[in-house]
């Protein structure tokens, strides 16, 4: 097990952080547990808001929900912006350069963003979230909530404990055809979803490669012409 020093990302495998490229550290299993509690304990436990949502929780939520695509991603960053009076950050799902990779999402994080804080401009104490006016009924309150619950469970190991009660009520919700926040976090669609990244990813190198040909082309033309080669490849 290897953690990134910088990112508090957990893998199990590589030599070097993808986000910021810093070389991993060994971890044992202990040692990984330990440095969650530290962290939930130090930065998630301050009343019922769990913190800022940032790569080490997402590999968190990633590996316990068995979905690390990054529609699950920006579900789950969607759902948690929703908490609290005031918003702490503008996009959906946070920012960082692996982003750029990743176009079609990046313009579609920027785009639902707007949305986003156009629309939730009302907020409900009772389950500390922001809403739609005139969509917030119980049952969303309710889902809200139990949503809130599970990923601070996730977080700091509780779930273990606490599945079988989520799995009851769910069971429970699905006879009443009521949303249930626990159901909507299972891999129903993992393969779509890993799909849409590839597709996305696909998309993102055949835009990069079509701008740095067109940017560089001219410089290339220029220093075949001063080298005599361009006349004795192309004439």
């Amino acid at each position: 097990m290897r953690e990134c020093p910088k990112c508090h990302i957990i893998v199990t495998a590589g030599m070097c952080c993808n986000h910021c490229g810093s070389d991993f550290v060994e971890l044992t299993m202990d040692e990984a547990l330990d440095h969650t509690r530290k962290r939930f304990m130090r930065r998630y436990v301050q009343g019922n808001n769990i913190g800022y949502v940032d790569r080490h929780m997402q590999y968190i939520f990633a590996s316990y929900f068995g979905d690390s695509s990054l529609t699950m991603i920006h579900w789950i960053n969607k759902n948690h912006l929703k908490y609290g009076r005031e918003y702490d950050r503008f996009l959906i799902r946070p920012f960082n350069l692996a982003d750029l990779l990743n176009l079609p999402w990046l313009f579609f994080n920027i785009i639902d963003s707007n949305f986003f804080h156009m629309r939730y401009d009302s907020y409900c104490p009772e389950c500390d979230c922001k809403y739609i006016a005139g969509t917030h009924t119980a049952e969303k309150c309710q889902y809200n909530q139990m949503f809130l619950n599970i990923l601070k469970d996730a977080l700091n190991g509780d779930i273990v404990h606490t599945k079988k009660i989520y799995e009851v009520k769910a069971l429970e919700d699905r006879k009443k055809r009521i949303p249930n926040a626990f159901t909507d976090l299972q891999p129903k669609w993992r393969f779509l979803h890993v799909l849409l990244d590839f597709s996305s990813v696909t998309v993102s190198v055949l835009t990069w490669t079509v701008i740095l040909v067109y940017a560089f082309m001219p410089v290339i033309v220029f220093l075949l012409r001063k080298s005599d080669l361009y006349k004795r490849l192309f004439i």
